[in-house]
């Protein structure tokens, strides 16, 4: 079953990336395909929290960033990323300094 498409954002949203990388096995060369932009939210009327949005992006800049959170309407009361400059920046390109940010550790 695939939930329907935000229409607005949550209270509270997660956000990540993941690069989609090539590598040329002839010249060992790697290049970037694309990347995924994620965006888990966390609703406030205690409805169970969802993948909010995704979308392919040929690349996770803080551009791209603000453009992919430009495409629902609305803005969190929150948001939680790790410390990457790119969505910061994509955030304060969309937003301003109108969504508190927290900051949160990824360990591998």
């Amino acid at each position: 079953m695939v939930a329907p498409p935000e229409t607005s954002w949550p209270h509270a949203v997660a956000l990540g990336s993941t690069e989609f990388l090539y590598t040329d096995r002839v010249i060992g060369e790697r290049s970037q395909l694309f990347c995924l932009l994620f965006a888990y939210g966390y609703p406030n009327d205690g409805s169970v929290p969802r993948l909010s949005r995704a979308a392919a992006s040929p690349r996770d800049d803080g551009n791209a960033w603000a453009e992919f959170l430009r495409g629902v309407s609305g803005i969190p009361n929150f948001v939680v990323c790790d410390r990457g400059r790119d969505i910061m920046a994509g955030v304060r390109g969309a937003w301003g300094e109108r969504v508190h940010v927290r900051l949160c550790e990824v360990t591998g």
